[in-house]
């Protein structure tokens, strides 16, 4: 791949490999991993956070929690996986 440099004002432009743009990581190579490895890494805090708290709260509260936080990153996943 050919390198470009951009300049701005006299200012270079740094590459980056990556970046997260409105919730979504979007590479370099154009490929969809960065972001589902940031998406698995969330839902495993998460589902391990209500794991810890499904002995103290009720099923209703539970379920709140899930559609809250973790069913926005599922609906997230790119729909060429399905």
């Amino acid at each position: 791949m050919p390198t470009v440099t951009i300049h701005i004002n006299n200012i270079k432009i740094k590459r980056i490999n990556k970046c997260k743009y409105l919730c979504i990581v979007i590479d370099d190579a154009q490929k969809w991993t960065s972001h589902i490895e940031m998406v698995c890494q969330k839902l495993k805090w998460l589902l391990g956070i209500i794991y810890e708290m499904c002995y103290k709260l009720p099923d209703w509260c539970l379920c709140n929690i899930y559609f809250a936080f973790v069913h926005p990153y599922i609906l997230l996943w790119p729909r060429s996986f399905w």
